[in-house]
């Protein structure tokens, strides 16, 4: 597995390192890395799925806001590129994941994907903004 996303805790190594080193790739290499990874989450099954994207928000929303932003501009990037089952699988599990933790860390993800949205090309903030609409997420 790539950076180790998706093994169990104890297999993970060092998560924080992993994502600081995510954060640290060009765009190209960090949008075909997270494309990687989040095709895996949506093959795997929704507790396994939840609970290693649950680790990797835990240590990203460690970072600091403009390493932050970057893995979230991948993320919505990629989520746009995905059929739109994967689409709401992955956007369902990463809120449900969101939810188990802590408070300041639900709000930096929701700050920042709110940011990343604004900067998506306007039809494709739209589609998105549907979707979450969908979903009952709210922005």
């Amino acid at each position: 597995m790539v950076f180790g996303f998706g093994k169990k805790k104890e297999e993970s190594g060092n998560m924080k390192e992993m994502v600081e080193t995510l954060a640290s790739l060009s765009d190209a290499e960090r949008k075909a890395i997270m494309g990687s990874r989040l095709k895996g989450f949506a093959s795997m099954p929704d507790g396994e799925r939840k609970n290693a994207m649950k680790m990797m928000l835990d240590a990203a929303t460690e970072l600091p806001q403009a390493q932050y932003k970057k893995l979230c501009s991948a993320r919505l990037a990629v989520l746009m590129g995905l059929s739109s089952s994967d689409q709401e699988k992955l956007m369902k599990t990463h809120m449900v994941a969101l939810q188990e933790l802590p408070k300041q860390k639900q709000m930096k993800d929701m700050e920042t994907t709110k940011e990343c949205l604004i900067e998506l090309p306007r039809n494709a903030r739209e589609t998105m903004m549907q979707k979450m609409a969908k979903m009952g997420m709210k922005m």
